[in-house]
């Protein structure tokens, strides 16, 4: 009951459904949504083995997003299997109870677009090799000409409604990437984490800082931890 609670109908996803009624296509709508359901299916169910908190499931008419209550210094592999769970379940629901148009669902989810599982894909990817801020803007940057090229490759009504949403979202994110800044930092001074790789900065610049990495800054040829450098900032 819980867990119902938390689900949530964006209000797009009601303009969709009317504008099939009225083409003759609600019966595919209504079994294209099944699938996005059992999807979200698969987040939800990893995320329940690895504890982590779910604070919002909100179903649009082109995917689902799970959101969850989880500080950003995740596991880099522990958001890989939440993200990979919902693939294996809509497959494994199309073994079971074969739908159209699973494939294509399963590829634009698949597309590096924010808030889709493609641009979290590209998120654990690109934090292993860039700075945890220099990942958001590649994202960024990728979910712009993406929907671009999706708004020019096909100008009807509903692809055009879900590329703006899509805009709005990745404006949102880009928006909120401050705060998201801040957090992340905040979380590095409060829950000091410990990694196997080490990552080194020649400078003060806390954008250089890898997620997955201890970083060290040298200052005055002196390195300093990145525990010392917001101890002072968040200790005033």
């Amino acid at each position: 009951m819980k867990l119902i609670s938390k689900i949530s109908i964006h209000p797009l996803f009601y303009i969709v459904l009317f504008i099939t009624f009225i083409t003759g296509y609600l019966k595919v709508f209504l079994g294209y949504t099944l699938i996005i359901i059992v999807h979200e299916l698969g987040h939800i169910f990893a995320s329940i083995i690895l504890k982590w908190k779910i604070d919002k499931v909100i179903i649009y008419p082109f995917g689902g997003m799970t959101k969850f209550n989880q500080r950003i210094n995740s596991s880099l592999l522990e958001e890989f299997l939440i993200l990979i769970y919902g693939p294996l379940f809509q497959i494994l629901f199309y073994k079971i109870y074969p739908l159209p148009y699973h494939e294509f669902i399963l590829l634009f989810n698949l597309l590096p677009i924010y808030p889709l599982d493609g641009s979290k894909l590209l998120y654990i990817l690109l934090n292993n090799i860039v700075s945890f801020y220099k990942s958001f803007i590649i994202i960024f940057i990728i979910s712009i000409i993406t929907i671009l090229y999706m708004l020019f490759q096909n100008i009807s009504l509903i692809n055009i409604l879900i590329c703006v949403y899509l805009l709005y979202e990745v404006y949102l994110y880009i928006k909120n990437l401050k705060n998201i800044m801040l957090k992340f930092y905040y979380e590095r001074y409060k829950y000091p984490f410990k990694y196997k790789k080490n990552h080194i900065i020649k400078s003060l610049n806390l954008t250089k800082m890898y997620k997955n990495r201890n970083n060290y800054f040298i200052l005055r040829k002196n390195i300093i931890n990145e525990y010392e450098i917001f101890k002072k900032r968040f200790d005033k």
